[in-house]
């Protein structure tokens, strides 16, 4: 083996470690005063077999949020409002189709999934407050739960659960936990 043979494989190594001297820890940065837009795509598909019968639901959720943060309180919690700026929704059940587009919200289809309109209007008009500690980590979420009394007592035992403030904060929690 020469020396130069083992000079290169020495300037190899190097440069193939140095890369790992230089990683960076990936984190949340929520800047005091700062605005912000984050468009969130959602698709689901299930598999349900029931007395034998296979349903295969499918629903696309996209929408724009934007974000505002405000000042750091004197425990150097940040609250940040959040609100929808445009949403579109497809959900297919059992051969219904239910469209939902925020720049028509009041356009119609003809199926009993219909019942779900009202909701999503209802969210366009929501703001929520996600509050962060010193840390940047949630430790709470607020929101006016009225626009619920407005729904389908139906459509209110589906969502009711999934809109909890303490399990929107798992939800965020566990978003930050995927996402450094």
């Amino acid at each position: 083996v020469s020396m130069r043979r083992l000079w290169l494989c020495g300037v190899w190594l190097v440069a193939l470690a140095a890369p790992a001297f230089g990683q960076a820890k990936l984190e949340w940065k929520l800047v005091p005063q700062s605005t912000w837009a984050n468009e969130v795509e959602i698709q689901t598909r299930q598999t349900l077999k029931l007395a034998g019968m296979t349903n295969e639901p499918e629903s696309t959720s996209k929408q724009i949020q934007r974000s505002t943060a405000g000042e750091r309180d004197s425990l150097q919690r940040l609250k940040v409002k959040q609100k929808a700026e445009q949403m579109q929704v497809t959900m297919k059940t059992q051969g219904l189709q239910f469209d939902f587009d925020s720049r028509s919200p009041d356009a119609k289809g003809n199926t009993p999934l219909e019942v779900m309109r009202p909701l999503y209007k209802a969210v366009l008009e929501q703001e929520t407050t996600l509050v962060y500690d010193k840390n940047n980590l949630p430790v709470e979420v607020e929101f006016d739960q009225q626009f619920l009394n407005n729904l389908d007592p139906n459509v209110q035992a589906q969502v009711k659960s999934q809109i909890d403030p303490a399990n929107l904060k798992r939800a965020l929690q566990q978003r930050q936990d995927r996402y450094p």
